[in-house]
């Protein structure tokens, strides 16, 4: 009869074979190695959770955000960060209400990374979405200035 037979040696071959096929555990990579899909999954949480925090459910229900990439600087000791806002009517009131937003980023991200980061948020309309979208698929360097441009006085 054909089969397994762990009299000659099949067994070992079939675990050879299974671990070959197995992907990695958490425990199997390196702690001090953080891939960019962990941190955009760490950077789009931490984001979401702190919109939530800061601006309540209901004025975050009409936002969407992306996570739209890092990079090493200063040989590593500088995470610069880019993430984008769509927005459809006003997400912060006052130019210091984003300003605070951005720094409470900094704040959260550098205790989770262990190093400096540099956090951009860019906000943009929802009706340029698209426009946005492809220019970063061209590799056009993002301008962080696209903010809104009009505040609603606190007082």
């Amino acid at each position: 009869s054909s089969g397994i037979n762990a009299e000659y040696g099949h067994i070992e071959w079939v675990w050879y074979r299974v671990r070959q096929a197995a992907v990695f555990k958490p425990w199997e990579y390196d702690p001090d190695t953080v891939s960019p899909d962990d941190i955009e999954s760490i950077v789009t949480n931490l984001v979401r959770a702190e919109l939530l925090s800061a601006l309540g459910f209901t004025s975050v229900y009409h936002l969407e955000h992306k996570f739209v990439g890092c990079k090493e600087e200063d040989e590593g000791r500088l995470l610069v960060i880019d993430h984008v806002l769509f927005y459809g009517k006003k997400v912060f009131r006052t130019q210091e209400d984003h300003k605070e937003f951005t720094s409470i980023m900094v704040q959260l991200l550098e205790a989770r990374f262990g190093v400096k980061v540099e956090f951009r948020l860019v906000l943009v309309f929802h009706q340029y979405k698209e426009h946005f979208l492809k220019m970063t698929e061209e590799g056009v360097e993002l301008n962080i200035d696209i903010v809104e441009e009009e505040f609603e006085d606190e007082r």
